[in-house]
């Protein structure tokens, strides 16, 4: 038996899959077999942060000696020291800066007389007190009943007066917290290696040769590792703050760096995880423009070759390749056809094809014209019929149905019995089935099924009148021509290859489309004509068959049990007129569905207007294919009686 090849989208996936996790393997292995590396790479991780940490520092304290700066060199507020306006301006400061407790003005001279303050509530006249005893440094820390501050210091413009600002240093506290650094120890300290902030009292476990850089000042920022006094490996880095006489430094054991390593590996699970999402998105992008296409494009050619037992162990491409080799044999051999005649037809082209028989374009060179020639093989209904019975069964009614002569019905021409085939000549439709042109188009609006509704029961009312009932209504059966018109086809023919025919002891028929009383062993009548129309009906407004279950015996349940919900209450723009029309066509009991098609589109035509159809074909052309009426299944009575006692008990 042959394997069942991969299908394209699988190797699509497999490639996306193979190009990103290729980096994800790689990272893998690379954290595997290089842990010792991640001390380095921790070391790293260390002096980035801390070098983060040390602009952000710098940062805080340049915008709290800017905005200083910007009142030392205010003349305008230094010539008005005690007015109204110089106590707004020091006020809205305060107010504006939360951190910020106090401004002063001091004379710069040696008496620094205290000539303007303005302080919050909460410092009181503590404020005075540490401003004035502050030493002449531009920027220092001072811890005073366990409160810590900040004294930022600035010549004014003048140079005759010194500003001073009191900070609450809770925010530098704040900056020295660091995610990145979990547990690490980390300080900030001054030139004169004072530790200001931190969660350090000292920084004497420093190493060596980083206490050496410091000192040095040539460099802005190192890390290195070492062995501590307990024997474990420590790493440890710092970085000056720019500005300032004070560096950001730290220090943790480097059994941190296996926290790193999970971290990295939870990031690279991520990683593969977004990856994962990347490529389903890809596949979902190349299922929609590459592989649909494709796909649709088999089944196209498939239907031009009329068949759909195309080899389908290979991937879309080995299909496409098939179906192109198809295509061309049947090119080929389509000159050959020309040479075929049955009876005085000749055969042109094939139109579509089916384990019933065979529809060709073919040319009556008796009367000229074009007519498309149906073929019925009779050694297929001789299992269950008489062969002259059939024959004899086909030209009565193929005689009959070619007397009606209606712009809604397939005008039949001929019947022909050639040994185990017989065959119908018929006027030719340039145009599709109502299936086929569902099948595109899912739907047809509420308006264009009025007109469609109205050619169908126009030229089922003119077979009613002649007593000829079709038997087997559905949407196969009902031809849309490219030049507007709607016709009714299989007239006579239905009767030998439909699935709704009921003869002795069988019934060949379509489940979906067999009214109730057919599958309860009545008589076909116009009212089971009817029925079939409403199902058609309501196909065209809501896009399913109503009947249609998992099974026959589904099919057959539902359509004995089920009352769908009307269209209308499915659609608000299908008109009720419409809905209730089609209700009625689909009642269970017969005797309570209309009983005169002209009546029908006369009430239609009434409610809604004359409609004209006009389908769009925009997208669709003739195609070879296989035809549903072609390719019929005959089922006993007794299999429809067996599955209906099962349901009932």
């Amino acid at each position: 038996m042959k394997s069942k090849a991969l299908p394209l989208i699988a190797w699509i996936v497999l490639g996306l899959l193979l190009v990103g996790l290729l980096p994800f393997a790689i990272t893998a292995y690379q954290i595997k077999a290089n842990q010792d590396s991640l001390i380095g790479q921790v070391q790293q991780t260390h002096l980035v942060s801390v070098d983060a940490t040390a602009d952000k520092v710098s940062s805080y304290v340049l915008g709290l000696q800017n905005l200083l700066r910007s009142i030392a060199d205010n003349q305008n507020l230094l010539e008005q020291l005690q007015s109204k306006l110089s106590d707004e301006l020091l006020a809205s400061t305060l107010l504006v800066q939360n951190e910020v407790l106090a401004i002063a003005v001091f004379t710069n001279d040696d008496a620094q007389r205290l000539e303007k303050i303005a302080q919050k509530k909460t410092v009181g006249l503590l404020a005075e007190s540490i401003l004035q005893h502050a030493s002449e440094d531009a920027l220092q820390a001072i811890t005073l009943n366990d409160q810590s501050y900040l004294v930022i210091r600035q010549l004014t413009v003048d140079q005759k007066h010194i500003a001073l600002m009191l900070v609450d240093r809770s925010k530098l506290q704040d900056l020295l917290t660091v995610p990145a650094l979990n547990d690490a120890v980390l300080g900030l300290s001054s030139g004169q290696n004072e530790i200001i902030d931190g969660n350090v009292n000292n920084y004497a476990s420093f190493p060596d040769n980083l206490r050496t850089l410091v000192e040095a000042r040539y460099v802005g920022s190192a890390a290195d590792n070492f062995v501590g006094d307990n024997g474990a490996r420590q790493v440890a880095a710092f970085a000056r703050v720019t500005g300032t006489d004070w560096i950001v430094f730290s220090q943790q054991p480097a059994d941190k760096a296996e926290i790193a390593r999970q971290d990295m590996w939870n990031a690279a699970i991520r990683a593969l995880l977004a990856v994962s999402l990347l490529c389903a998105l890809f596949a979902f992008a190349a299922h929609t423009k590459i592989i649909k296409p494709i796909r649709e494009m088999i089944l196209a050619q498939q239907r031009l070759l009329g068949t759909n037992s195309a080899d389908t162990s290979g991937s879309e491409i080995d299909q496409l390749r098939q179906s192109f080799s198809l295509l061309e044999r049947q090119l080929k051999n389509k000159s050959e056809l020309q040479s075929v005649s049955l009876g005085r037809y000749q055969i042109e082209d094939v139109i579509a094809s089916g384990s019933m028989g065979t529809i060709f374009r073919g040319w009556d060179p008796r009367l000229e014209r074009e007519v498309a020639i149906k073929t019925i093989k009779i050694g297929k209904l001789e299992v269950f019929f008489d062969r002259h019975e059939l024959v004899a069964k086909l030209v009565k009614e193929a005689k009959i149905v070619a007397k009606i002569i209606h712009p809604n019905i397939v005008t039949v021409y001929d019947a022909v019995d050639a040994q185990d085939i017989a065959f119908i000549a018929m006027e030719l439709i340039d145009g599709i089935s109502l299936n086929d042109y569902l099948q595109r188009h899912k739907t047809i609006p509420p308006l264009q099924t009025v007109a469609l509704a109205i050619g169908i029961l126009r030229g089922l009312s003119e077979a009613h009148r002649r007593s000829i009932i079709h038997r087997d209504i559905k949407p196969s059966n009902v031809l849309l021509g490219y030049n507007g018109s709607i016709k009714l086809s299989d007239f006579g023919v239905a009767s030998l290859t439909s699935k709704n025919l009921k003869v002795d002891s069988h019934v060949i028929g379509s489940p979906g489309h067999i009214a109730p009383e057919i599958i309860n062993k009545s008589a076909y009548s116009e009212m089971s004509d009817m029925f079939a129309v409403g199902v058609v009906l309501y196909r065209c407004l809501v896009g399913d068959n109503p009947f249609k279950g998992t099974s026959i015996k589904q099919t057959f349940i539902l359509t004995g049990n089920y009352t769908p919900p009307p269209p209308c209450k499915l659609d608000r723009n299908i008109p009720e007129p419409l809905s209730n029309v089609v209700m009625s066509l689909l009642a269970k009991d017969p005797l309570m569905r209309p009983n005169n098609a002209a009546m029908v589109a006369d009430s239609l035509e009434k409610a809604l207007g004359v409609q004209r159809w006009e389908p769009s074909f925009s997208d669709d052309i003739l195609q070879v294919g296989e035809h549903a009426g072609l390719t019929t299944e005959i089922l006993p009575d007794t299999a429809i009686r067996k599955m209906m006692r099962a349901n009932n008990e």
